[in-house]
């Protein structure tokens, strides 16, 4: 069974240190990770077994919605589901 989740998350100012201003992680707003650089949050998925598929732009920071939308999918087998 493969499964997908999605993570909205923006930079703190232009983004080139990659430390998250906020995240939301399959729509749900995560705290926890403000402040954090971005590699931690993959690694953290990569070891819940999320492999990450791509990556778009979100609108911009003038807008409603701004951002980046990056998408993920893990493989688990049925017995484990």
């Amino acid at each position: 069974m493969i499964e997908h989740c999605h993570v909205i998350y923006a930079w703190i100012g232009r983004g080139w240190t990659q430390q998250i201003k906020w995240l939301r992680l399959n729509g749900i707003k995560d705290p926890s990770w403000e402040g954090r650089y971005w590699i931690e949050f993959l690694d953290a998925m990569a070891a819940e077994g999320w492999e990450f598929i791509t990556t778009t732009a979100l609108g911009n920071e003038s807008g409603a919605y701004y951002g980046s939308v990056a998408y993920f999918r893990r493989t688990r087998s049925v017995e484990n589901s």
